[in-house]
């Protein structure tokens, strides 16, 4: 179901205490994550992961929010498992470690490194990879809900598979806390369009959401043209 909500929250993480996909947090940085070793790629199973995201009510809005807009493809990804503490309520704030002692879950994320060609954003004071400035060639990350579960096997998202290897779109993000050169996709799947291999634009909207008109809209145009026409958007 698609939510428009004006907030810049990118996603709901799982609650600790519930199956369901709902408490609201913004994806944890990678610097705070747990690696773990076995490459998402090599995982036979996997179970989808029911979210609500927090979207956007129509691509301009979305673009609108973005700080970063990037044509870039996938070179690397390596899965990580973040611990998520319950709610203490008496305090209003989520337990401490120390409070919550084994009482956590480990939410599964995936952190991309992602080679870029085009930038037709980068707002003042978001960078590269190594603080260097976004540009052709350099490098980001881009740090997702999903990858490899705590018992092995691949949890993603219904409606936003994981990146994988040699993937490359346009992405409308933000950047993660503390995390210089690191980023969020707006919207969950709202922010990425992807580039075939003849250059063309396709939606992750499409194939997930069919029925959002307003997110495929550009479906079938070439990726320079879009990254052009994105270039001369009010920031």
């Amino acid at each position: 179901m698609h939510e428009s909500k004006k907030a810049r929250m990118l996603l709901l993480l799982p609650c600790v205490w519930g199956a369901m996909v709902g408490c609201a947090r913004e994806a944890p940085s990678p610097e705070v994550a747990q690696p773990v070793s076995q490459p998402l790629e090599s995982v036979e199973h996997s179970h989808p992961m029911t979210v609500h995201w927090v979207t956007h009510d129509s691509f301009k809005e979305m673009v609108g929010e973005s700080g970063v807009i990037v044509q870039a493809r996938v070179v690397s990804s390596r899965p990580v498992a973040q611990r998520v503490y319950g709610w203490n309520e008496k305090a209003q704030r989520y337990f401490t470690p120390e409070e919550a002692g084994d009482r956590y879950a480990e939410t599964p994320l995936t952190v991309s490194t992602l080679v870029v060609s085009d930038v037709a954003r980068a707002k003042a004071g978001l960078v590269a990879l190594g603080g260097a400035k976004l540009g052709p060639d350099s490098k980001l990350e881009i740090v997702e809900l999903g990858g490899l579960a705590p018992d092995g096997h691949r949890m993603e998202p219904d409606d936003k598979p994981v990146l994988r290897l040699a993937e490359e779109a346009i992405f409308f993000l933000i950047p993660a806390a503390k995390h210089p050169g690191a980023y969020h996709v707006l919207g969950g799947w709202q922010g990425r369009l992807r580039v075939t291999a003849s250059g063309e634009v396709q939606a992750l909207g499409s194939e997930v959401h069919p029925g959002l008109a307003d997110f495929s809209v550009h479906d079938g145009r070439t990726a320079k043209a879009l990254m052009d026409e994105l270039r001369g958007t009010p920031r």
